[in-house]
């Protein structure tokens, strides 16, 4: 004996359920990738702002990177100095935590530039994720 229940509308929801982590995807790069670029306008204007590291913020930069594997998708922002723009990136640990010798440590450390931005993007992820969902 068996029994066969017909619903109504199943082969659109799996149908749905499928195609949400391809439309997420694409809901979240624009998200992340305008957090990039937030965050490295931030930190270049942080590091501007002081009178002996302003040349620092010419080497901030970002990237985007993402991956996939074993069917899971990964996205992330880098951001920060990069010495291949600009060699005034080796500044930034002096500029940041202050040099041996005493000096530095005037720019203020990139982490409230991160917190504030996360909380930002958060709430653009939540409005995106609710319309995929």
């Amino acid at each position: 004996m068996s029994i066969h229940v017909r619903m109504e509308g199943l082969d659109a929801v799996v149908a749905d359920l499928a195609a949400a982590p391809r439309q997420t995807a694409s809901k979240l790069r624009p998200i992340m990738r305008k957090g990039g670029v937030q965050m490295k306008r931030k930190m270049a204007d942080a590091f501007k702002g002081s009178r002996s590291f302003r040349q620092v913020g010419r080497s901030v930069d970002f990237d985007f990177i993402e991956s996939s594997g074993f069917g899971i998708g990964h996205m992330e922002v880098e951001v920060g100095p990069n010495a291949h723009r600009n060699p005034a990136a080796a500044l930034a640990g002096i500029a940041y935590f202050g040099g041996a010798n005493g000096g530095g440590g005037t720019v203020p450390e990139p982490d409230q530039i991160l917190e504030d931005e996360a909380n930002t993007a958060v709430k653009f992820l939540a409005d995106a994720l609710g319309d995929v969902l």
